[in-house]
């Protein structure tokens, strides 16, 4: 294996939960990247399928296995954070697949913006259901990006699950916050991204596979959307300098303190119950 004394190191951070089903297709396309100079830290959160022996199949010395009883994806990411050594982390889902070209072409343009940058792409979304994939093009440069994370609402403009940042610039945030321990941790850290400086950018080539899981808790809206609310409302009071909640159950404590505040959750709740099985099923 070449590796270029020049290129920087990548860490790419996996948490995976009993994929058995995926892990292989997961691993593998991180392994048969043309960017070699990468380690792959990931942590199997307490799996109680096959995926820690699948795991340990591989003989190559850049997968990193790491193990412990079922904490959830949070935990599990912020672990593999303070393992990581490299100067970028790369995400990637347990259950998605990468274009061999994506660290390769990432790493050619965050080399280029240097300050705190986040790198994404255009990426495919394949349904386990229908067996087909659909293609999903996104803003190119930042102040694009940047007008539309602006946005109160429809403000998605980069896949937070699918992204390149610096290690500093993450650890500086404190990494995912526990709050969102069952979803929306990747656009609550993503909306702090923004919040601190981050130059944004996508790469104009489907460089990931999105996969819309039907067991994963991840597309169980009814568990998933109040977190995505919640998310919502913790970025409208930053921004608006006012204190967050610290937790979701506190945040439901002032919507049922409050009949307007109640209606308007469950108006968005119902607008976005639309909205994502529109844009996924």
């Amino acid at each position: 294996m070449s590796i270029k004394s020049n290129t920087p190191l990548v860490s790419v951070i996996i948490a995976a939960y009993n994929e058995e089903k995926y892990i292989l297709e997961c691993i593998d396309s991180i392994i048969n990247q043309t960017y070699k100079n990468i380690e792959i830290i990931v942590i199997n959160d307490g799996s109680t399928d096959n995926t820690l022996h699948l795991l340990r199949s591989y003989n190559d010395n850049r997968l990193e296995i790491f193990t412990h009883e079922n904490r959830g994806r949070v935990f599990s990411r912020n672990r593999a954070l303070h393992l990581a050594k490299g100067k970028y982390v790369i995400l990637q889902d347990a259950d998605d697949w990468s274009n061999e070209f994506r660290i390769e072409e990432m790493i050619a343009v965050a080399e280029k913006i240097k300050s705190n940058p986040v790198v994404g792409s255009n990426y495919y979304i394949f349904s386990d259901k229908k067996k087909e994939l659909r293609y999903v093009s996104l803003r190119k440069n930042n102040n694009a990006i940047r007008q539309k994370m602006s946005r109160p609402i429809l403000a998605n403009s980069i896949l937070p699950g699918g992204i390149l940042v610096t290690t500093e610039q993450i650890k500086k945030l404190g990494g995912w916050r526990g709050k969102f321990k069952i979803a929306a941790e990747d656009g609550d850290l993503l909306d702090r991204l923004f919040e601190d400086g981050s130059h944004f950018f996508n790469i104009q080539k489907p460089l990931y596979y999105y996969r819309m899981n039907t067991g994963s808790v991840t597309n169980n809206y009814s568990k998933t959307l109040p977190y995505q609310i919640f998310k919502r409302y913790c970025k409208k009071q930053r921004r608006q300098n006012k204190p967050e909640p610290k937790d979701i159950e506190e945040y439901f404590e002032e919507l049922n303190a409050s009949l307007i505040k109640k209606i308007s959750y469950n108006v968005e709740f119902f607008l976005f119950w639309i909205l994502f099985n529109f844009l996924y099923k």
